[in-house]
């Protein structure tokens, strides 16, 4: 199509055309001149939307499977003795007194995983359950394997 009117250069690529009410030549010129305006302001806005969504959505999901997991922990594997012991036990491992990591043991050895993954079978009277750091935990697991072995 020809358009009678007077020559223009195109905004983005300086070349003439001849079109009414147009800034461009052509409608690919357009849009990269708009991407290449904006590029800073699109980037900035991404990460700061990107940021937003991580801080708030991650660390609500991750508290959330954090209780859901510790709900399900206290009433199937230690039948809902779980919290009692860490109260009993001030929240601090009876080992070495850290209270980072702290896991819930059963001293009897009958726990979730030794008795063939069933939760009836376990041991989960308050007496024979025990607050210890995974640290202490790890530590008391290999040396009862290494008694087995010998």
């Amino acid at each position: 199509m020809i358009y009678y009117g007077y020559m223009k250069k195109c905004k983005f690529c300086n070349n003439l055309f001849e079109a009414p009410k147009s800034l461009y030549c052509s409608n690919s010129c357009r849009c990269k001149d708009y991407y290449y305006r904006n590029q800073e302001q699109q980037k900035t806005r991404v990460l700061k939307n990107y940021f937003k969504y991580k801080e708030t959505n991650y660390e609500k999901i991750r508290e959330i499977n954090k209780r859901a997991t510790l709900k399900y922990k206290n009433k199937k594997r230690f039948s809902g003795n779980r919290l009692k012991v860490l109260e009993r036990d001030g929240h601090k491992c009876t080992e070495c007194h850290s209270n980072k990591r702290l896991v819930v043991h059963h001293k009897d050895e009958t726990g979730y995983a030794s008795v063939d993954y069933n939760y009836e079978l376990s041991n989960n009277k308050m007496e024979n359950l025990v607050t210890l750091c995974s640290s202490c935990h790890s530590k008391l697991h290999h040396k009862l394997r290494r008694q087995n072995k010998v």
